[in-house]
């Protein structure tokens, strides 16, 4: 399966916030992470603006996220590890005040090991599917713990 390029945020702004990336119909997650990670390309003070749409923002980062945590599967694993780490590695760079709270959600759930190996190796490294299935139940729950700790902070 071919990658796909990546898209840029839309460049159109209300405020500091970009235009929200509604996608009607049937949503791939794919496009839905993609949709997240762009929510920490928006500046920490953008919602401080006149005429921000942080609603917008806030209303589609919550049905994102809740379409990914129920995404979570033996396929999509890596692919939202994958997420998670770029979410994380952006959230280092850009916000070093969140990235000082936010480090500790992986580490806390027994990912920092996992993601390590996706950085390092790719995500054939951190596949599941040779695991048995009681640890293939507790990596699932990780991530999806993780997520969900991870958006409650950003």
């Amino acid at each position: 399966m071919a990658a796909e390029p990546a898209r840029q945020i839309a460049p159109e702004r209300s405020g500091g916030f970009p235009a929200w990336r509604a996608e009607p119909g049937r949503r791939e997650l794919s496009s839905v992470l993609q949709s997240f990670e762009e929510a920490m390309a928006v500046p920490v003070d953008a919602a401080s603006e006149a005429d921000c749409e942080w609603e917008a923002w806030l209303d589609g980062g919550f049905e994102a996220h809740k379409f990914i945590h129920r995404s979570i599967s033996r396929q999509s694993y890596a692919e939202v590890l994958g997420c998670l780490l770029r979410v994380n590695t952006h959230c280092q760079e850009e916000y070093p005040d969140l990235w000082a709270v936010l480090k500790f959600v992986p580490k806390k759930n027994g990912l920092n090991p996992v993601l390590a190996l996706l950085a390092s190796e790719g995500a054939q490294a951190v596949s599941i599917a040779e695991l048995r299935p009681r640890a293939i139940r507790r990596r699932l729950d990780d991530l999806r713990r993780a997520f969900e700790q991870s958006w409650a902070l950003i």
